[in-house]
C-alpha cells in the first residue's frame, strides 16, 4: 500500500532503526516505546490482520517475533517480554499493517495489561466452545 507507513519504512521511504530481518518479515524499534527495547515485528507483505497472512508467512513472523523476545530477555535483562497484536482500529490498532509488539518487561515497570474480565456460566462457554469448533472445523 502506497500510503502504509510499515510499507514505506519497508521500502526505504522512512527511516526506522532496523533490528533484524528474515526474507518474510522484519523488526525495528517502537519510536514511541512502552518500554526500553520495544521492538515491532511486521510481515514484509502488507496485510491488515493476522487472519489474511499465509501459514509460511505467519510461522516466520512469530519466528522472528521469538528471536526477538529471546534476545530482549538475553540483551536488556528483561525478566520477560509481553506480545501484543491487536487486529482492527476496535481492538486498537493503529497501524493497519499487521504488527507485533514486543515489550520487553522489568519487574516493577509499572506497565500493566489487565483488561476487566466477567463471569459467565457454563452454558455460554458451552455455546460459544461448539460454535468456534464447528466454525474451525470448515478450514
Amino acid at each position: 500500500m502506497d500510503d502504509c507507513v510499515f510499507c514505506k519504512i519497508l521500502r526505504g521511504e522512512l527511516p526506522c532503526k532496523r533490528v533484524a530481518e528474515t526474507r518474510l518479515s522484519f523488526a525495528f524499534m517502537d519510536i514511541m516505546p512502552v518500554s526500553e527495547g520495544h521492538t515491532l515485528v511486521i510481515p514484509r507483505k502488507h496485510v491488515g490482520t493476522i487472519g489474511e497472512l499465509g501459514e509460511e508467512e505467519l510461522a516466520d513472523l512469530f519466528g522472528l517475533v521469538q528471536r526477538v523476545s529471546t534476545a530482549c530477555e538475553a540483551v536488556l535483562g528483561a525478566s520477560g517480554t509481553n506480545l501484543l497484536q491487536c487486529n482492527g482500529e476496535v481492538a486498537g490498532q493503529v497501524v493497519p499493517h499487521l504488527h507485533v509488539h514486543v515489550i520487553p518487561r522489568r519487574e516493577g515497570d509499572g506497565i500493566q495489561f489487565h483488561p476487566p474480565q466477567r463471569e459467565v456460566g457454563d452454558g455460554e462457554i458451552n455455546r460459544l466452545t461448539e460454535l468456534l469448533a464447528e466454525e474451525l472445523s470448515k478450514s
